[in-house]
């Protein structure tokens, strides 16, 4: 008498010999390769590119493409670097806080706030249509503070000075004062490999430079004694992290490159006092990268010694 299991089994359909097979598995990707993979379909095509065969920093590059040259987003982006910046912008990098520092008519008078922080962000998620769209919100940051800040108080005073700088930064980026309409945005000189050896040679010789120790490196708020320094500086910026970009060709323009050595003295000047060390420091880097960048007339991108 069959047992109930032998029962049972032979009620059970026969498994198709095919079905019965193990399916092959998938061979595993590398991170690199899913890197790379990724990267490619979010170029349009899946396959174009054999990953095996990327060394990293090709991949990196290729993950962090930087904006084509004369993208009007590298322009807004360079813009808003310089604006930061400055000693002038500290009281509009982060929305106003009412209730923090005691304003609480402030949204009953500024309907439409703003600040800097919050214009990097829509810029940085591609909520601006246009230049346009970046300069009015820029420019809607000193109205308020003029609206809110009676004349001759010390925030209306830092707004005109950041109105003032605005207006030099953005005609010396796009040719025209902020004004004007439609904002054209010039092309940049792309980053090609012989303006990529230019580079690479100026930033040999700026870290060869008695005056750059304390630009070599990230600053370390810890080990330097400085815990204030990234409440101060929201875009930090250093002679090794240049060198870094270069080498995975993260420059789309030459226009990017010189607005991250000029990011390297504006952040030593808004953090460091005049005739402190470091400030010295700053100054006499600030003469050796215009004397450097000259030649080429790549110091067209600087601020000019002394003007902020």
């Amino acid at each position: 008498k069959p047992s109930p299991a032998a029962k049972r089994k032979q009620l059970l359909p026969a498994k198709d010999d095919a079905a019965a097979k193990k399916k092959p598995k998938k061979k595993r990707m590398s991170t690199g390769q899913r890197r790379a993979s990724a990267a490619a379909d979010a170029k349009g095509g899946s396959g174009a590119m054999d990953p095996s065969s990327m060394d990293p920093d090709a991949l990196l590059a290729l993950l962090d493409q930087p904006p084509r040259p004369g993208d009007w987003q590298a322009l807004c982006r360079r813009v808003l670097l310089r604006l930061q910046a400055h000693p002038a912008a500290l009281e509009f990098n982060a929305p106003v806080d009412p209730e923090r520092q005691g304003v609480p008519t402030y949204r009953e008078i500024v309907k439409q706030p703003m600040d800097l922080g919050t214009v990097r962000k829509q810029l940085d998620r591609h909520q601006y249509a246009g230049p346009e769209g970046v300069r009015d919100d820029i420019l809607r940051v000193c109205s308020n503070c003029f609206l809110f800040n009676p004349p001759d108080t010390f925030v209306h005073n830092q707004g005109r000075e950041l109105e003032r700088l605005f207006a030099r930064v953005w005609e010396q980026h796009t040719g025209y004062p902020p004004a004007h309409e439609p904002v054209a945005v010039p092309p940049d000189l792309p980053m090609d490999d012989a303006r990529l050896e230019r580079a690479r040679a100026v930033v040999a010789q700026l870290k060869r430079a008695e005056c750059a120790y304390p630009f070599l490196l990230p600053v370390d708020p810890v080990a330097l004694g400085v815990p204030t320094y990234f409440d101060v500086v929201r875009n930090p910026m250093d002679l090794a992290s240049v060198h870094k970009k270069l080498a995975r060709r993260a420059y789309a323009s030459v226009a990017d490159f010189v607005a991250d050595l000029q990011l390297i003295l504006d952040d030593c000047f808004l953090f460091n006092l005049p005739d402190t060390p470091v400030n010295e420091c700053g100054k006499a880097l600030q003469t050796m990268v215009a004397e450097l960048l000259k030649p080429d007339a790549w110091d067209r991108w600087l601020a000019a010694s002394g003007q902020e």
